[in-house]
């Protein structure tokens, strides 16, 4: 039996993790009923914490004494695994040369590494980050060598992270697979979700940024309980924006930590800071991707402060309903929109709507 790793409250571990504790209990029941065969997939949108919950589950394997492989699907996914990481391993646990190691197929060294991990009561952990279709056949190829030790009920499980159209190929069974991979979907938190971890966060980043003893917090400036209030709305229980809005205004907190309470005007420029950085960071260069259809699309919603009408978008674009229900699909697979009701889509990233107004009007503005 493998050992067990033990969080008692899992939602309590990390500002970050709030609202993640079913993941992390999915997770840790692997450890728990010793089930290996199936991959694990965390979908979600751009900035919705894969890259985080990916971390979290590295933490709790290592806390159970396994070894941690992370990696991106880059070009050579396969040949670093078996001609740098899995030979290290193994140098590590045999304590001896292996270069004979080396010249054994992908399966046979994950097995042999497997083997000598279960017989002390650990095991091997895979993570594979920001996962695009076209490392497919070089993650198929890690999986399948993966499945020939999971047939022998050997300690090796595979954690994949990406956008929903990305994995969805991991879903279903192939070439012989008894199951697809557990699928565990990230998406916004709830508001009282995101208002516990926008505190934990700000209090988190507040006491990094302080040089004062164990009770500064209770000395220092805080934030009014409407503050509180409106920077929860302003994150829409986005993850990322959470952590911004709490670096932001963690920074002002101490800035002004002779007053009791943050002045309103250092609040708002810390919030528009926040919207700032995420434009600059995630939903310019999420804009930059898309092609011309796909922008056309999403500037269309835009004008609405609620869901959109699928025909309302296709009178804008003057185009027929097949058309736009193209790019329709195009977007909800990428995660960028969602469906909201019958007929209807609404933005994945709520705050992409209040920036393609702002970027539509900045070019109006700035017209000859």
């Amino acid at each position: 039996m493998n050992a067990q790793p033990v969080i008692e409250n899992p939602s309590a571990v990390a500002p970050e993790l709030v609202g993640r504790s079913a993941h992390l209990g999915a997770f840790m029941s692997r450890f728990e009923t010793s089930s290996w065969g199936a991959p694990i997939v965390v979908s979600g949108a751009t900035g919705m914490g894969k890259t985080t919950l990916l971390r979290a589950f590295e933490a709790v394997a290592r806390e159970a004494g396994w070894r941690v492989i992370s990696e991106t699907p880059v070009k050579g996914l396969t040949e670093r695994m078996s001609g740098t990481y899995l030979p290290a391993l193994y140098e590590n646990l045999a304590e001896s040369e292996s270069g004979l190691f080396e010249k054994l197929p992908l399966a046979e060294q994950i097995t042999t590494i497997a083997e000598k991990l279960q017989a002390t009561e650990r095991g091997l952990l895979i993570t594979i980050d920001r996962y695009e279709k076209f490392a497919t056949s070089s993650v198929r190829e890690l999986l399948t060598a993966c499945r020939a030790a999971a047939e022998r009920r050997l300690p090796v499980l595979v954690v994949i992270s990406g956008r929903v159209g990305e994995v969805r190929e991991f879903a279903q069974p192939e070439n012989g697979e008894e199951q697809g991979a557990e699928h565990l979907p990230v998406c916004t938190l709830t508001r009282p979700q995101t208002e516990h971890a926008l505190k934990g966060a700000i209090q988190q980043r507040h006491g990094e940024g302080s040089d004062g003893g164990e009770d500064y917090l209770r000395s220092v400036c805080e934030l009014t309980c409407e503050q509180l209030a409106s920077a929860t709305q302003a994150t829409a229980g986005y993850p990322y924006m959470i952590g911004l809005v709490a670096e932001r205004i963690a920074e002002s907190l101490m800035h002004h930590a002779s007053r009791e309470y943050l002045p309103y005007e250092c609040f708002e420029r810390a919030l528009n800071a926040a919207h700032e950085s995420l434009g600059l960071r995630v939903l310019d260069p999420l804009l930059e991707q898309m092609s011309a259809g796909d922008r056309a699309f999403v500037e269309a919603m835009a004008q609405d402060d609620g869901p959109s009408k699928m025909s309302d978008i296709a009178t804008r674009l003057q185009k027929n309903a097949q058309y736009v229900g193209v790019y329709r699909n195009r977007l909800v697979e990428s995660q960028i929109i969602r469906p909201a009701s019958y007929g209807k889509v609404t933005f994945a990233i709520e705050h992409l709507r209040e920036h393609l107004r702002t970027a539509v009007s900045f070019g109006a503005d700035n017209e000859f």
